[in-house]
């Protein structure tokens, strides 16, 4: 427990001063997040980092992650590339492992970016994202404490409740509510119950997801470069989950 705060209070502490800092400083912690989390995702499917397809991941995530190339010609051309190397090294590199390199430069890539992306065009927005998914991680919690009786996936995460979720996005309408009181940062009401929902669901479809993954390659962490709270996917499984759907969803609200 002890290294376990002293991890956290560290992290958080290096975090907020890039996150406060802004511009190139948060743009290369985020690619570097992106990268260590890239290379969590191919050690979990015992890949050697050194590999060809590996490699090959890692080029295509820095492409991904500063849009410098047409992203429907990379994700073909990537994952064409990588086929090959199944059609000549099937024995050494799987169809299965093709499929969890693209997920990982997709979601890592898009993930990471956007935020970095959000950040600079809209701090307000920014913070409140980061606030309502830590709302909905604490509101899940202390809900599923006192009123859970339902297990909302008991084969990928027993504790979590169907009330504790449901109470997850309440405590979050709430604080969007408080925030927009104070910053007037959306025009309609309506939209601001609307977006924050979404931000609250998706961000415990993240946190499902990488439990589910968990459970398939049968392993407590994806990583462990922060002691006693895992690696990069495990501390950012919800905003990344998050940003990919806000990067996916905000064209049409402009």
């Amino acid at each position: 427990m002890k290294q376990r705060i002293i991890t956290g209070v560290i992290a958080g502490i290096l975090f907020l001063t890039f996150f406060y800092l802004g511009g190139s400083f948060f743009m290369g912690l985020m690619l570097a997040l992106g990268l260590i989390g890239l290379s969590e995702i191919i050690k979990l499917i015992k890949l050697p980092l050194s590999s060809f397809p590996s490699i090959l991941s890692f080029i295509a995530f820095i492409f991904f992650f500063f849009r410098s190339f047409d992203s429907e010609v990379l994700l073909v051309s990537f994952s064409l590339l990588l086929m090959v190397i199944v059609t000549f090294r099937h024995e050494r590199f799987t169809f299965q492992q093709v499929g969890a390199l693209m997920f990982a430069v997709i979601f890592m890539g898009v993930g990471f970016s956007s935020f970095a992306a959000f950040r600079e065009t809209n701090l307000t927005f920014t913070l409140f994202v980061l606030l309502v998914i830590w709302c909905t991680d604490s509101g899940a919690y202390f809900m599923g404490k006192a009123f859970g009786k339902r297990k909302l996936a008991p084969t990928i995460s027993p504790n979590k409740t169907i009330e504790g979720s449901a109470g997850g996005v309440v405590i979050a309408l709430i604080f969007a509510i408080i925030y927009q009181s104070f910053t007037h940062m959306m025009d309609s009401f309506g939209f601001l119950m609307l977006i924050t929902c979404l931000i609250s669901i998706s961000a415990q479809l993240g946190d499902l997801l990488q439990s589910a993954v968990k459970r398939i390659y049968n392993v407590k962490d994806s990583g462990r470069l922060l002691p006693g709270h895992g690696g990069i996917w495990d501390r950012f499984d919800s905003l990344l989950f998050v940003f990919v759907v806000l990067w996916m969803v905000y064209p049409f609200f402009q």
